[in-house]
């Protein structure tokens, strides 16, 4: 099951590492990176990603409401947001954009494969 991948993430240490883990899988591709949420729209529009990589905290729009646009316009895309913070708050404030998996950064190395595996069987399980 090929998917496409778009890491929004301003932190490039982050950027880095997640590339790293997606290396792993060679059905996984990452089409872009880039560091707002207004460039997350536009690049979502025009590349039409499987999966969305997308950090909570980002100048400009944050990752809830560049989440909350997306999914309005693409519901099929996927989204995962990342952060460093702590999990409780925004964890159910993703949940309410309407992202799809919600991961924090220190877990990034074990939980990333594993979460967009999930998120895409969600995906052919619905028949999308």
């Amino acid at each position: 099951m090929r998917a496409s991948i778009l890491i929004v993430e301003d932190d490039l240490g982050i950027v880095t590492l997640a590339k790293r883990v997606l290396q792993r899988d060679p059905e996984l591709t990452v089409v872009e990176t880039v560091r707002s949420g207004e460039e997350a729209i536009e690049v979502a529009r025009a590349g039409r990603p499987d999966v969305v990589i997308m950090d909570l905290t980002l100048p400009g729009m944050d990752g809830l409401e560049a989440t909350r646009r997306l999914k309005a316009e693409r519901p099929v895309t996927k989204v995962i947001i990342l952060t460093g913070r702590r999990v409780e708050g925004p964890q159910r404030a993703a949940g309410e954009s309407g992202a799809d998996a919600f991961l924090h950064k220190r877990n990034l190395l074990r939980d990333l494969l594993p979460t967009i595996q999930r998120v895409l069987g969600e995906r052919t399980e619905n028949g999308t």
